[in-house]
């Protein structure tokens, strides 16, 4: 968990990040944020997963309170990530802005790998509430849910407020 903060040129490479509890955000990086700006960050060839809801490449979750929000040029490579619930992303699985304070995930990219939940679940991110989205890619990662209501794109799985161009 982190508040209130900055995380920059951080880098994952191999290995498994598996949450304990089914209550846990989970990321490659950060698990829940809030207030928080996150830039040149990368997670290659490990595998993230969970049981829980709010699993992504680099940040489970991210809520906004009273501060920036942000995830820039963030990359994630030939990754698996993995949940049996919902809110599962290539780079953010869950963000929840507000009409005072929308969440900014700004180029980045996912290449190669997949991501795959029960349902929203997104290539760039999950789910999302007060988000906008620029000049982020999918790069050929697999996307699946696993239900047949399961709500999933190459870029988003489900939407609400926002913007997303290139």
């Amino acid at each position: 968990y982190i508040a209130n903060g900055t995380v920059e040129n951080c880098k994952v490479v191999g290995g498994n990040i598996v949450a304990s509890s089914v209550s846990d955000s989970l990321g490659g990086i950060v698990g829940y944020a809030t207030d928080v700006v996150i830039s040149d960050c990368t997670v290659e060839n490990a595998t993230i997963s969970s049981k829980s809801q709010y699993v992504g490449g680099i940040v489970g979750q991210i809520k906004y309170t009273d501060g920036t929000n942000s995830i820039t040029n963030c990359t994630v490579k030939n990754s698996n990530i993995i949940s049996t619930s919902s809110g599962v992303g290539g780079i953010v699985g869950y963000t929840y802005g507000n009409s005072s304070g929308v969440i900014t995930v700004k180029l980045c990219s996912v290449t190669g790998g997949s991501v795959s939940a029960s349902y929203y679940v997104g290539g760039i991110m999950g789910q999302s509430f007060y988000a906008d989205i620029i000049g982020c890619a999918n790069y050929g990662a697999s996307v699946t849910a696993t239900t047949s209501t399961g709500y999933a794109g190459g870029i988003l799985g489900y939407y609400n407020y926002g913007k997303c161009y290139s």
